[in-house]
């Protein structure tokens, strides 16, 4: 999703502006986008909510983040148009915050964050129908400065979505989630990679452990990621959504086929 990822700069992007849009035309290649516990509950009534693997922490148990699953299919998102408009009822904080990110430039200060830009959006202009980054004293406008208030707030419930979700691990809670797909040919097809809660496990656990999960936040997660997965049944039905939009678009009339330009003097219109 971002490309070309830097600090931002008063320097460097003094001239830059921000192209204000709800079109999301970088998230049409995303299947799953990372998401944090303070989004869950309402991602969770809105499309179905996995976790993905994420690397080992130091005592290399395996580290898990809550994904939206957006397609079952590699390089689609159901919920998003060709265009890149979005068709769901909540729009991931990871594309609301593009192409503004926050970025740790110094691995020994990893609280250390700073401010970054993707400069290969086309969000960024210098065009003056954008909305200024900086003022004309090289301080953050106002927009900018909520964008960043806003990527702060995501950075804090990342942290806390981090220890929740190591405290399901701890406690044995993450399993493989068996899914599959539909192929064209109308068999179904294994999806791998992506992993549930075990609900029989979660009730099965000792008093002690419940309230653990309670205390770090776990508990919260582990219930909007099985009440997410009744949304499973919205992907079949954005499937055919988007097989319509597409025959619609298809079928669209055409400058060229509504205009008959050949060696006549005439020009004539065919509807």
């Amino acid at each position: 999703m971002y490309t070309s990822l830097v600090p931002l700069s008063r320097t460097r992007h003094a001239n830059k502006r921000l192209i204000v849009s709800e079109l999301y035309p970088e998230a049409i290649g995303m299947p799953v986008v990372p998401l944090v516990g303070a989004e869950l509950a309402r991602a969770s009534i809105c499309m179905p909510i996995g976790f993905a693997p994420e690397g080992a922490a130091e005592d290399s148990t395996p580290r898990f983040t809550p994904v939206a699953i957006l397609s079952l299919q590699p390089g689609k998102n159901l919920f998003v148009t060709p265009s890149g408009e979005w068709l769901g009822d909540y729009t991931p904080s990871l594309f609301r915050g593009y192409p503004f990110a926050l970025i740790r430039v110094d691995d020994d200060n990893p609280d250390d964050l700073t401010v970054a830009v993707d400069e290969a959006s086309s969000r960024l202009t210098d065009r003056p129908e954008g909305i200024a980054l900086f003022d004309e004293s090289g301080e953050m406008a106002g927009h900018l400065r909520n964008m960043v208030e806003f990527l702060r707030q995501v950075e804090a419930s990342a942290k806390t979505t981090t220890m929740a979700c190591a405290c399901l691990v701890a406690h044995d809670l993450i399993v493989p989630w068996s899914l599959s797909v539909q192929t064209s040919e109308g068999e179904p097809q294994s999806v791998g990679g992506l992993y549930r809660v075990d609900e029989a496990r979660l009730n099965a656990l000792p008093d002690e452990a419940f309230l653990d999960l309670r205390r770090t936040g776990a508990l919260v997660v582990a219930q909007l990621q099985l009440l997410s997965m009744q949304r499973l049944s919205v992907l079949p039905r954005l499937v055919q959504l988007q097989g319509q939009l597409a025959a619609a678009e298809q079928n669209r009339p055409k400058l060229g086929d509504m205009l008959d330009l050949g060696q006549s003097d005439e020009i004539t219109f065919s509807f």
